[in-house]
C-alpha cells in the first residue's frame, strides 16, 4: 500500500505523480469496459438495435511510438496540426518601388495512419493518408517589369497567390528473409492542386495566364525498393550490400508551369557496400547512387530575356 507521501511523488509517465496516472488507468478502464461491455449487452438485453460493427476511437498520448506498448502492438492515430511560414518582403528587388512585402502563409494538415508489426518481426507496415489545406501560399515568380522593352528589367517577388489542397497517401513496408536478408518499399501518391491562384502579373502580361495548372515539386508517384544482404564473419565484423531503385514521376520545377521548367519521370538505381568492423566501432560504406548515369533536373529558374 502506497502512502499520501508516495502517491504524489513525481512519476515519469507523462502525467505528473503515481496518483494521477493511476487516475487516469482507472479512468480509461471505466470508459473502455463501458464502450466494449455495457453497450452491446445492453442491445443484447433490449433485443435491439443489433450491432453490426463498433469502432472506438481513442486518443493517442505519444506521438512518438517509442513506448513498449506501441512497439508491441499494431498502432493507429489521428492527428491535425497547423503550421506557418512567416510572411517578409522582396529582398531581390532592383528599385525602391519594388520592394514589396507579403503575408505568412499557414497551412493545415490532417493525417490518419496505421502501424503495425508481426509477432515475429518479420514484417513491418506503416500507411497514412493526409491532406493538407494551404492559405496565401508564397509562391516565387519571375516578373518582366517593362514587356516587349528590348532590354527587359526582372523582379523576383513572392505573391501571396493562392489557396492549395494536397491529398496523399504513403505506404512503407519492411520484410526480413531468413536471418541476413531484408527488402523495403515506399510508395507515395500526391494529388495537389490549386483552389485559386491569383496572379497579378497576368494585367501587365496576359500571356502569363494559364499557367498554374500544375504545383511545383508535388509529383503524383513516387516510389522506391531496396534489398540488403549480411554476410556475418568469423571475427564478428560484417559485410552487407545491397541496392536501390527509385521512382519519380513528372515534376514541374518552377510555379510558373513551362515544359522547359519541367523533370519527366525517372528511375535512379544504386548499389552500396559496408563493412562494420567487430564490436561495430568502425563502418566503411561504399556506393553508387544512380548507376545508369540518368541525367535530371532537381531546380530550375525563369530568365526569359536569356531563355530559359
Amino acid at each position: 500500500e502506497l502512502s499520501e507521501d508516495q502517491l504524489d511523488q513525481p512519476f515519469n509517465a507523462g502525467l505528473g505523480s503515481v496518483r494521477t496516472t493511476l487516475e487516469h488507468t482507472v479512468g480509461n478502464v471505466e470508459v473502455w469496459t463501458a464502450l466494449m461491455a455495457d453497450r452491446p449487452l445492453l442491445a443484447r438485453d433490449r433485443h435491439g438495435p443489433r450491432l453490426a460493427l463498433q469502432v472506438l476511437v481513442y486518443p493517442v498520448t505519444h506521438y512518438a511510438f517509442t513506448t513498449a506498448s506501441y512497439r508491441e502492438n499494431a498502432t493507429g492515430y489521428l492527428s491535425a496540426n497547423e503550421g506557418f511560414k512567416s510572411g517578409g518582403f522582396n529582398g531581390r528587388a532592383n528599385s525602391a518601388t519594388a520592394i514589396r512585402s507579403f503575408d505568412p502563409e499557414t497551412v493545415w494538415t490532417y493525417e490518419l495512419g496505421f502501424k503495425a508489426t508481426t509477432a515475429d518481426r518479420r514484417l513491418a507496415g506503416n500507411f497514412a493518408v493526409f491532406y493538407s489545406e494551404y492559405e496565401d501560399f508564397q509562391a516565387r515568380v519571375s516578373e518582366v517589369q517593362n514587356p516587349g522593352a528590348p532590354i527587359p528589367t526582372f523582379a523576383f517577388p513572392v505573391l501571396n497567390a493562392a489557396k492549395l489542397g494536397i491529398a496523399g497517401a504513403e505506404f512503407e513496408g519492411i520484410m526480413l528473409i531468413g536471418d541476413a536478408t531484408q527488402v523495403s518499399t515506399q510508395i507515395g501518391w500526391l494529388d495537389a492542386d490549386y483552389d485559386e491562384f491569383d496572379d497579378p502579373r497576368v494585367d501587365l502580361n496576359p500571356a502569363l495566364a494559364g499557367l498554374h495548372e500544375h504545383v511545383a515539386f508535388a509529383p503524383d508517384w513516387t516510389a522506391r525498393i531496396a534489398a540488403q544482404h549480411s554476410f556475418f564473419l568469423g571475427n564478428g565484423g560484417v559485410i552487407t550490400v545491397g541496392g536501390d531503385a527509385s521512382y519519380r514521376d513528372d515534376t514541374w520545377l518552377s510555379v510558373d508551369n513551362r515544359e522547359v521548367l519541367k523533370q519527366d519521370a525517372y528511375t535512379l538505381v544504386g548499389l552500396f557496400g559496408v563493412y562494420d568492423t567487430p564490436g561495430g566501432s568502425w563502418q566503411l560504406r561504399a556506393g553508387v547512387r544512380n548507376l545508369s548515369d540518368e541525367l535530371y533536373k532537381t531546380d530550375a529558374q525563369e530568365f526569359s530575356s536569356v531563355g530559359n
